[in-house]
């Protein structure tokens, strides 16, 4: 199976198969992953950066080794090492990079969940979290990471449309160590204000038209 199928099945069943090749051939995995990148568009929050095919291929590549290496565990530490040691191609400093790394790597808490009955300390398993704790977008909801790449969370923290995806996630999976950060904190409690907002003008619209008050489809009406 090449790079483009993997990204396929894992957007479709989430039922991969992988094999011992690696990086395994490309296919036609950057006209997916810019699929990919399009469909978050159309439901994640106002103003996420730009596509970057560069970072979103190096993180397809490394998910693709992690499940290789997860299946295949005759393959080593060595071997571990040889797929993770290089960086990232794009700049970490950009938060282009971190939302195309995230349309991969946010699956690696369901890597990790499967991996619950491998020794902490495996290789793949250490690989795996210093994975999470460099790219805190795409890790919200795995415990027990310990502390996060702080460079990243600066990024993350400067960029409205990376902080309101962060925000969100956060308050899907209620991971409340993530708010620990001062500037992830204001951004929830603005988040959570908004949905207050919302909430109480709605109701007041539900009330108006239990009361059978002609003004209530106008939103004028409701302060």
């Amino acid at each position: 199976m090449d790079l483009g199928q993997f990204l396929l099945r894992l957007q479709g069943s989430g039922d991969v198969a992988v094999g011992r090749e690696l990086p395994p051939p490309p296919g036609d995995a950057l006209r997916v992953l810019a699929d990919v990148d399009e469909v978050i568009r159309i439901d994640g929050p106002a103003g996420l950066p730009p596509f970057d095919a560069v970072a979103a291929r190096w993180a397809a590549e490394r998910l693709y080794a992690a499940c290789s290496l997860f299946v295949h565990r005759d393959l080593g530490a060595a071997d571990v090492e040889a797929q993770f040691q290089a960086p990232c191609p794009s700049d970490r400093g950009i938060a282009a990079t971190h939302l195309a790394v995230d349309l991969t790597f946010r699956h690696l808490g369901e890597l990790l969940a499967q991996a619950r009955g491998v020794a902490t300390g495996d290789p793949l398993v250490v690989a795996l979290r210093q994975l999470a704790q460099q790219w805190p977008l795409s890790s919200v909801g795995i415990a027990g990471l310990g502390p996060l790449a702080a460079d990243a969370l600066d990024v993350i923290a400067a960029d409205a449309g990376l902080r309101r995806l962060y925000v969100d996630r956060i308050l899907r999976h209620d991971d409340a160590v993530r708010v620990q950060d001062p500037r992830i904190a204001r951004a929830v409690a603005a988040a959570v204000g908004e949905h207050r907002e919302f909430a109480r003008s709605v109701l007041a619209v539900h009330e108006a038209l239990l009361r059978g008050d002609p003004r209530a489809g106008d939103p004028r009406a409701v302060r």
